[in-house]
């Protein structure tokens, strides 16, 4: 059956992942894989956040559906082509829906096997799609990541940005928002733009860096305004939360910068940095990484000003 060579594929492809990760990355990753599914466990335990545990699953879910580039191989190799994507959506909801099923969230599993099976059968892959020139020109020239960026993922985001605007009135709403729009944001960053590119700027390492992350904050900000405001207004109380959510997300959106330039290399993908993006990615929901995040931001600060010192360095020699 083609379902189960589709999973051989998949299971040789996770092997060989782990192999290229590395013993003690992967203990590392075994430790906090564990600690989630606690964390998981304890919040669907709780009766009051069980729901919004399974909308964020539901986003999760949708966000690889609506980027996956695979919709069109496998809709002309196999008809049907549904039953590959319940599958593999089945097998990543397990844990979600085994807790669920533990606290008897018979309602909620209901629910959230629809999801499953209707958007499987959505075919569209928003990258694709034509774009909005009119709010990608409104994003300035020098923040060709984010253009570059909200033109690739342009429907997703406008799908997350309903989402949490029609979902305000729901506490959990906000935070699933901020998770997965840094999660957007992340893929901004992870290719290296042109040498002749970055030395256009006349500017020193320190007054780059600088620059980067102001407007990237900017940006962010500007972006978030709306669901914060209504955040803050149906959810008064937790007022103290929704700020912290925010700080946290500009701390990450820090390290995300500077681990671009710290590893900066003319037209790298800096793909093999993902593992330890998702673990600082995490940091949001989990407390107890934001140290682990603080330290990354100083090591990248400096090895990124010394990267860029080099490569400033090269094109000063050059107009010499």
């Amino acid at each position: 059956m083609f379902i189960f060579t589709f999973l051989k594929i998949r299971i040789k492809q996770f092997f060989r992942i782990l192999k290229a990760t590395g013993i003690l990355r992967l203990i590392f990753l075994l430790f906090l894989t564990f600690f989630l599914l606690i964390f998981l466990y304890k919040q669907i335990e709780k009766k009051s956040l069980s729901p919004y545990v399974s909308t964020f699953y539901a986003f999760f879910i949708a966000m690889i559906h609506l980027s996956r580039k695979d919709k069109h191989f496998l809709e002309c190799l196999y008809e049907k082509y549904f039953l590959v994507y319940i599958f593999e959506y089945f097998l990543i909801s397990l844990p979600l829906l085994i807790f669920n099923f533990i606290h008897q969230r018979f309602f909620e599993i209901f629910f959230f096997a629809i999801f499953l099976v209707i958007i499987s059968f959505l075919r569209k892959t928003f990258q694709k799609e034509n774009r909005n020139s009119f709010i990608i020109n409104l994003i300035p020239k020098e923040s060709f990541e984010w253009k570059a960026g909200v033109r690739k993922n342009f429907f997703g985001i406008i799908f997350l940005y309903l989402g949490a605007i029609f979902g305000s009135f729901f506490i959990g709403a906000f935070f699933i928002f901020l998770f997965f729009s840094l999660g957007i944001i992340f893929s901004f960053y992870q290719i290296c733009e042109p040498r002749n590119i970055l030395e256009i700027n006349n500017f020193t390492p320190i007054r780059f860096l600088k620059r980067k992350i102001f407007i990237t904050l900017k940006l962010f900000s500007i972006f978030c305004f709306l669901p914060s405001i209504l955040f803050f207004i149906f959810h008064s109380k937790f007022f103290h939360l929704g700020i912290f959510g925010i700080v946290i997300s500009y701390i990450i959106l820090i390290y995300n910068v500077l681990q671009k330039y710290a590893f900066y290399f003319p037209n790298e993908n800096l793909s093999a940095n993902s593992v330890l993006n998702g673990i600082v990615l995490l940091s949001f929901f989990i407390p107890f990484l934001v140290p682990l995040t603080f330290f990354l931001i100083i090591r990248n600060f400096f090895k990124a000003k010394k990267r860029l010192e080099f490569y400033f360095s090269i094109n000063n020699h050059s107009f010499a």
